[in-house]
């Protein structure tokens, strides 16, 4: 089945939980007024008299009472299917090697596990015009700006030629594990990646993760990254193939641990996570 026939397939059902809502609230609604009203002896007015009717020829015909209480199942079994499938915050996939590939709406620096934080060729760790605040980066400098000097001495002795692809691990017991990829140049605003520099670029980050940190970073290792280069201008590929891209050279590297893709909250809102589990499950 393709991807546009099962999400059209998702809204209907969708509608048809909103249409069995409502209905139900009305019914719930009703009932409570029927209830209060009694309650309060206020049995004389018109509202209650309307309540009274509507029940009353829902009672004078057996079938209609049945089908009142079968919408009302309905209702309850719509919403627990609502729960289940599509409040798609995310989604989880298994490998047939027995890696977990899952796509989240969260914030990657809450995720347990190893953060990877894309940066510029230079390894800069100093806020500059070239940092954007809000950026993955910038938040890092923030989180590390009282253990700088521990981490300007990690990239040091981590990074032998600091270009595109390179990576550095970095450990501390008092900011946690990160692992600094090099996906840009410093200067990098006018240059425009082609979709194989692409897939070429975030495939050394899988490989270094398979081979350079194999003793650190093992299958039962989680590395949280966020969708590289959707802020990129330069680039022409949309969120979804970019996050189709990172699922696709991660499955065919050398990589042996789990990968979170974090989508930022309030970001990604037309993100079909249903429509990439079908894809991602069907990639050889």
């Amino acid at each position: 089945m393709k991807i546009k026939n099962k999400v059209r397939i998702k809204r209907i059902i969708r509608l048809l939980c909103i249409c069995c809502s409502i209905f139900g609230v009305v019914v719930t609604v009703m009932s409570i007024l029927t209830s209060v009203l009694t309650l309060t002896n206020n049995t004389e007015s018109k509202l209650y008299n309307d309540c009274i009717n509507v029940f009353g020829a829902i009672a004078n015909k057996p079938e209609l009472y049945i089908k009142c209480v079968l919408c009302v199942l309905l209702l309850f079994a719509l919403i627990i299917l609502w729960i289940l499938f599509f409040t798609d915050r995310r989604i989880k996939v298994k490998l047939k090697n027995g890696q977990i590939i899952e796509i989240k709406r969260c914030d990657l620096f809450k995720q347990n596990g190893f953060i990877t934080v894309h940066c510029h060729d230079t390894f800069a760790m100093n806020n500059n015009a070239a940092i954007k605040d809000d950026s993955v980066l910038g938040e890092f400098i923030r989180i590390i700006k009282d253990h700088l000097d521990e981490i300007k001495k990690q990239i040091e002795v981590g990074i032998k030629d600091k270009k595109i692809g390179e990576t550095c691990l970095i450990e501390s017991d008092k900011i946690g594990k990160y692992i600094l990829f090099a996906f840009s140049h410093q200067d990098s605003d006018n240059v425009k990646l082609s979709d194989k520099e692409y897939r070429d670029v975030i495939k050394k980050l899988w490989n270094a993760l398979g081979n350079k940190y194999n003793n650190s970073i093992n299958k039962d290792s989680w590395v949280n990254v966020v969708v590289m280069g959707d802020k990129r201008n330069t680039l022409s590929l949309d969120s979804v193939q970019m996050i189709l891209y990172m699922v696709q050279t991660f499955i065919s590297s050398s990589a042996k641990n789990n990968l979170r893709i974090c989508l930022k909250k309030g970001q990604y809102k037309n993100v079909d996570l249903n429509g990439l589990k079908y894809i991602i499950e069907h990639m050889k």
